[in-house]
């Protein structure tokens, strides 16, 4: 993984499933965000144009020993999404508007992480979760050029 495009530390609690005749397996892929573009393709996960990323989709997925998927832990997983503030900058994305998202397929779009959070002085983002899907970072884009460009009402 390109450290400088931003790295994800997950942190599961003991017992984070009650069921502890499970073996689990921890299965995390991670893609490009140029594939996850409005209009890239066919990969039908849009990221939209006044939004900036880090760089990366974290697919985070726990599995049985079988291979089924396991959807939901019975306590809650921290993600910590490192990002290189540098790169934010030349992006020219506020780095106080990063928040955690994650793909909801029933509406086919990113859903902000209720309790996410950014830590300027660490360059992360943090988020506690308990359903599993793919994840990102996301920011808004500095506007400086006083125009609305992306039609929000705000310049």
């Amino acid at each position: 993984m390109d450290v400088a495009r931003g790295y994800l530390v997950i942190v599961m609690p003991s017992n984070f499933l009650l069921d502890d005749s499970l073996i689990v397996n921890l299965h995390v892929d991670a893609y490009k965000t140029e594939a996850y573009r409005i209009g890239a393709g066919d990969s039908g996960l849009k990221i939209s144009n006044n939004k900036g990323d880090v760089g990366t989709v974290y697919d985070v997925k726990f599995l049985t020993a079988a291979g089924e998927p396991i959807t939901v832990t019975d306590k809650a997983v921290d993600l910590t999404f490192n990002y290189d503030p540098t790169a934010m900058a030349q992006k020219g994305i506020s780095l106080s508007t990063l928040k955690a998202y994650h793909w909801n397929s029933a509406t086919d779009d990113w859903d902000i992480v209720a309790n996410s959070y950014v830590s300027l002085a660490d360059n992360s983002v943090s988020a506690t979760v308990s359903s599993f899907s793919r994840y990102l970072v996301l920011g808004i884009y500095v506007c400086n050029d006083g125009i609305d460009n992306d039609g929000d009402g705000r310049v």
